[in-house]
């Protein structure tokens, strides 16, 4: 487990992943444990979390901002 500084504040990162656009996405131990508290059936599938990042079965554009995929 690594750590970073974010906003002056020490952030544990429990992963580090690159999506399906090259960008990063810092997931925190913080995150980690929001997404297995609120969406139990998410336990355990942290490699279904990384696969659908960086493989999408669908991106779709926002018809409101141009910049924004969903």
């Amino acid at each position: 487990m690594k750590k970073d500084t974010f906003l002056n504040n020490e952030v544990s990162i429990h992963e580090n992943i690159v999506d399906v656009f090259g960008n990063t996405i810092r997931l925190t131990s913080e995150r980690l444990h929001h997404i297995y508290t609120f969406y139990p059936e998410m336990q355990h599938q942290l490699r279904t979390i990384k696969a659908s990042l960086q493989s999408p079965d669908a991106i779709f554009h926002s018809k409101s901002d141009k910049n924004v995929t969903l």
